[in-house]
């Protein structure tokens, strides 16, 4: 959390990936903005909050309190092409506005999963379905396991 005047202005989750840092996936945005709810919640004023989201290649967490400085400043000082770009391809940073309803959206249909009211979305990759304790009576993973 980077507060300003008391303020919360920055919300960081960070993620990190074997693949490519630039793909973000829904849960991982939803976990985030959570947070952000949370402070929300919790009284604090989130009009001028920004979700920060740096992903990762795992091979770059070696000295992470130095990465992580590095993405605050650059936050601060409006510069995080410079992060990026020093970090060549093994970072990507996804940066969301903190918007109530959207994250209240986003944890309806988190939450509709949880309570049998949607189906699972299915993945398209067939290693995923190789390992998942579900293949067995999973109509999508015997189309993708080859």
């Amino acid at each position: 959390m980077v507060f300003v005047s008391g303020k919360p202005v920055f919300l960081i989750e960070l993620k990190t990936t074997r693949g490519n840092p630039s793909r973000l996936y829904r849960d991982e945005v939803v976990q985030a903005k959570t947070y952000g709810l949370l402070l929300n919640l919790m009284g604090f004023d989130c009009s001028k909050l920004r979700i920060v989201v740096p992903k990762v290649r795992r091979t770059e967490l070696a000295e992470k309190e130095k990465f992580m400085d590095q993405i605050i400043f650059g936050l601060l000082k409006q510069n995080l092409e410079k992060v990026e770009e020093v970090h060549g391809g093994d970072l990507k940073i996804h940066i969301f506005d903190y918007d109530k309803a959207d994250v209240e959206g986003d944890l309806l249909w988190a939450r509709d999963y949880w309570i049998g009211e949607r189906e699972p979305i299915p993945t398209t990759k067939a290693a995923k379905c190789k390992t998942c304790e579900f293949k067995s009576i999973c109509t999508s993973a015997s189309r993708t396991i080859v």
